[in-house]
């Protein structure tokens, strides 16, 4: 039988957001004669799931021990302080984040005793209208990305037509029709990636803004793609409104590699308009939106993904992030 039993009582059921108070007690039942010299309670999150195990750092207390009989009852108070920075509590399909409050004996010359419960943390309170962050969320620049590839076929386009000429004067004519058929063939192909690279030259320091980028559920956000350089090769704009979870963990035997997996939560579309040398559009997030967060081997993201049908160029992936939060209470 261990030396001593920990458990923890908190006083408010919650749920809790950040900067509350958790109140409550540890209470230690003794089984035999113990003399601890701190008890250590701790409150903080942890990851689950999926994803490689993170942990923010916790707030810490040290409370302090005694000379406990076996038998004894011991009960000491505690108060932490939520961090103002932090996840909210979340359980999904890949990915969960966990608050608990621990207690830890330290005795000498024997293990330490442990107890600990969960506690339920929200989103802070809602900002009154309009007070939410206005700043916009930019995507990447696309940038023309073929040149190369255009460099390279035009080059083996020459060559083979030079190769041509030189069975015709060779008299080979067979070795010759071979190297037509190939100067033609990577010619068309030079033609085609060098289509592809100015097409997506149009959209060249396209950005996609969203306003507000911090929104919460039944809340409306403000969507443009706006293309510096020569909108009108923007034949469509296909919208999505869409939240994954993601979690980045190692798996494999001895030489171990990182592999990234994604759970698809929402997905809704919205239209675009062209307005002003620019696409504009407009999404309402669902009632039943989850929490946006982020550590580094796990996620829940919302984005809004934009397919640009950009004239001879094809499909141009672009999106815009957005910070949500489900505020409840």
């Amino acid at each position: 039988m261990a030396a001593c039993d920990v458990s923890i009582r908190v006083k408010e059921s919650g749920p809790f957001r950040p900067g509350d108070h958790v109140r409550g007690s540890v209470v230690v039942t003794v089984h035999r004669d113990v003399s601890p010299r701190t008890v250590r309670v701790s409150l903080g999150w942890q990851t689950s799931g999926r994803g490689e195990f993170e942990a923010g750092d916790p707030v810490q207390l040290e409370l302090p021990g005694g000379e406990w009989t076996a038998g004894s009852v011991i009960e000491s108070e505690f108060e932490l302080a939520l961090p103002q920075v932090g996840p909210a509590t979340y359980s999904g399909k890949l990915v969960g984040v966990n608050w608990r409050v621990a207690a830890e004996l330290d005795l000498p010359m024997a293990l330490d005793a442990k107890g600990e419960t969960e506690v339920i943390v929200v989103p802070a309170e809602a900002a009154p209208p309009g007070r939410l962050t206005d700043a916009s969320v930019t995507s990447p620049a696309v940038r023309g990305t073929m040149g190369i590839p255009v460099l390279i076929l035009a080059a083996v386009a020459l060559a083979g037509a030079s190769l041509s000429w030189k069975q015709i004067a060779l008299q080979d004519w067979r070795g010759a029709a071979a190297a037509a058929v190939a100067a033609t063939l990577f010619g068309l192909l030079a033609l085609w990636a060098l289509f592809k690279n100015v097409g997506r030259r149009a959209l060249a320091g396209a950005v996609v803004t969203c306003k507000p980028a911090s929104v919460s559920a039944g809340e409306t956000v403000a969507v443009a793609l706006v293309t510096p350089k020569n909108p009108r090769m923007v034949e469509a704009v296909t919208a999505h409104l869409v939240c994954r979870e993601w979690a980045r963990y190692r798996s494999g035997g001895k030489h171990k590699t990182w592999r990234t997996e994604t759970h698809e939560l929402h997905k809704s579309d919205f239209v675009m308009y062209p307005a002003d040398g620019a696409w504009t559009g407009e999404v309402t997030l669902p009632a039943d939106v989850v929490n946006s967060f982020a550590t580094s081997y796990s996620a829940v993201q919302w984005r809004v993904e934009l397919e640009a049908k950009v004239r001879r160029a094809g499909d141009v992936s672009l999106r815009g992030e957005l910070a949500v939060r489900r505020i409840t209470g």
